[in-house]
């Protein structure tokens, strides 16, 4: 039983080492017999390789003289820059204040109508009644009637029985 139950395992190990998937794509690693294929490792598995170093040479000094021209140029750019900038800033802080006054004078605006239209309406309501109305068909309709006032100034009023 035992013997059968090694060579089993010898047959199951043999059969992994043949198609697992280090040995499947690798053609040579197939053609080696079991025994090596168990007890050795492959060759190489993947290779690196490394790039040569290139040496940058020196610059001369007729690069030198281009580079300060350039770093003067780059340094003028970016000062630009930065005054765009603050302009932009400024641009838009101005735009900012002039929208909020422009938002706090139609607000004021809009609390000024509601104002009068609320003053327009207690005057109304002190020169108004609510009285019964006769239509065509014989219907009594309820309907507030305005009335001009009698003394100016405010100080009357009108009141329903």
């Amino acid at each position: 039983m035992n013997k059968h139950l090694g060579l089993s395992a010898f047959i199951l190990s043999c059969f992994l080492a043949v198609f697992s998937p280090i040995t499947a794509f690798r053609p040579d690693i197939r053609r080696r017999p079991v025994r090596q294929v168990l007890h050795k490792p492959p060759k190489s598995c993947n290779s690196i390789s490394v790039a040569p170093q290139i040496k940058i040479p020196a610059p001369s000094s007729q690069l030198k003289s281009a580079s300060n021209d350039e770093y003067s140029e780059t340094e003028k750019l970016l000062e630009k820059a930065r005054q765009l900038r603050d302009e932009v800033s400024s641009l838009q802080s101005s735009k900012l204040q002039a929208q909020e006054l422009r938002e706090k004078t139609e607000q004021s605006e809009r609390q000024r109508v509601l104002e009068e239209q609320r003053q327009k309406e207690e005057i109304r309501m002190r020169y108004s009644a609510v009285v019964p109305i006769l239509k065509d068909m014989g219907e009594e309709v309820m309907e507030r009637v305005d009335f001009p006032p009698r003394i100016i100034g405010g100080k009357s009023r009108i009141l329903t029985i």
